[in-house]
């Protein structure tokens, strides 16, 4: 990407990182490779969420055990890992096996 673009052009945010800005929806590839050239990680305040691009960023984050989103492989120390002994706890194990809290892998 032109560096002077670069430089001039803002980080996208918000709703120009979703399917509900045209030009995203349309060809969401030069905002994601502007979003991965300025910031790799991104804290998207607007939507309260973390955008990351980089390969080797994203690798270790979907690796990482205190970042998965199946409470049944989380660290048990891990926010996830609290979720799940809380609800086996208070008798809400069953909770446990809904696809929300279940990773792919």
């Amino acid at each position: 990407m032109n560096s002077a673009i670069t430089a001039e052009t803002p980080i996208p945010t918000g709703v120009k990182l979703t399917p509900f800005d045209e030009a995203f929806r349309n060809d969401p590839y030069p905002v994601l490779e502007r979003l991965r050239d300025a910031e790799p990680i991104h804290r998207d305040e607007a939507l309260s969420r973390w955008f990351v691009t980089g390969f080797e960023n994203v690798r270790e984050v979907l690796r990482n055990k205190d970042l998965s989103n199946d409470i049944n492989k989380a660290l048990p120390n891990s926010y996830a890992g609290r979720i799940a002994a809380n609800a086996k706890e208070s008798g809400m194990s069953i909770t446990i096996g809904s696809m929300i809290f279940m990773d792919d892998r």
